[in-house]
């Protein structure tokens, strides 16, 4: 703690923590109508993008001297405080238009990447603006709540230390899977209708006659995307068994979804996340496109598994391709999309439960 402002050379570190909520933004005067996102920036980069009228390197120029004093204090408490915002101007340029006390700070302290707070509609400036640019998540939302991937510890460790990105699976790949308990052919899903139902099927002014069938069978191609499977069950011991895991991790959708959107998102992928829904004979009350088969299984061999589903679909085209010439899909059986915090914290992970409890 410092009781008032005193040269930074004497000033003893502290860990610097951003509130990342857009919650928190509510007392800034930066108008967020639009939303709001979070970002990381090099401070280096930054300098450079400044308008010319914005300077970190004037360190206390128009700076109150009791303001630098709470906002150290602050964070010597342990307290986090919402990040600065940032605007791109029409001439390239970045402008501060709120946190310069926050920002000064964190500069004097040595912070080599800093929190941001941006308008949403204005993502994609930043991103051709600067190279070294990272996302942080809003932790506060909780649209689709959070649920648990169960796995191979061996397999997950890289991802739950975040050194790597976490597996989408290509949704034509589930028939190669070496465990018989969850390997399926979910390239086509299929309907199963008795003669009852059938009666009420048409064609034209044509009507089926049940007399004719005693079962139909309807096979609907899914549409090509890559997927993952997630479950509403938390450490549950048939489902340890079941998927032959060790691990059970807890997953912030909100976060993945967020992050998914804001680089996928942005190439034209779209992000669909729900539960699935699971059927028998005679399914009613479902869409029967190709896309919305995706979120549809048998509710004998998989309704225990209480499954909720994050799929990344491509726009159509001959390569199924995003741009420039880049074909995601291909050949490849899964994908990985790393991405880092400036924080401590996982950009989604938020618990690992091990099965043998360690």
């Amino acid at each position: 703690m410092i009781s008032e402002l005193q040269p930074v050379n004497t000033w003893l570190p502290i860990d610097i923590k951003w509130d990342c909520r857009v919650d928190g933004l509510n007392y800034c005067d930066f108008d967020f109508e639009n939303g709001a996102k979070f970002i990381w920036l090099d401070i280096n980069d930054l300098k450079k993008a400044l308008a010319d009228a914005d300077s970190l390197d004037d360190i206390w120029n128009g700076i109150t001297n009791d303001k630098i004093v709470s906002i150290y204090n602050t964070w010597a408490s342990g307290i986090a405080l919402s990040p600065p915002s940032i605007i791109v101007l029409e001439s390239g340029k970045v402008r501060i238009v709120d946190g310069w006390h926050r920002l000064k700070v964190a500069y004097a302290l040595k912070e080599s990447k800093i929190s941001f707070a941006i308008r949403k509609n204005q993502f994609s400036k930043f991103r051709e603006l600067f190279d070294n640019i990272g996302l942080e998540i809003d932790r506060n939302a909780n649209y689709y709540g959070h649920f648990y991937l169960y796995g191979k510890y061996a397999y997950l460790k890289n991802v739950i230390e975040n050194k790597e990105g976490i597996r989408f699976s290509d949704i034509k790949s589930y028939i190669e899977l070496e465990n018989n308990a969850i390997r399926d052919d979910e390239s086509i899903k299929k309907m199963v209708f008795d003669s009852a139902v059938i009666k009420s099927f048409s064609t034209g002014d044509k009507k089926f006659d049940g007399k004719k069938f005693e079962r139909l069978t309807i096979g609907i191609p899914t549409r090509r995307c890559h997927c993952l499977c997630l479950s509403k069950r938390k450490a549950s011991p048939e489902l340890y068994e079941k998927f032959k895991a060790d691990v059970c991790i807890e997953i912030h959708v909100d976060a993945l979804v967020m992050i998914l959107e804001d680089s996928l998102g942005l190439m034209g992928a779209e992000i669909l996340a729900k539960p699935v829904e699971y059927i028998d004979i005679n399914p009613v009350n479902i869409g029967f496109s190709s896309q919305d088969v995706v979120f549809v299984k048998d509710r004998a061999k998989y309704e225990d598994e209480e499954e909720f589903r994050i799929a990344i679909f491509y726009p159509y085209d001959e390569k199924t391709e995003i741009r420039d010439g880049l074909n995601i899909l291909g050949d490849h059986n899964f994908i990985q999309l790393h991405a880092e915090s400036v924080t401590d914290k996982h950009p989604y992970i938020i618990n690992v439960m091990r099965k043998d409890g360690t």
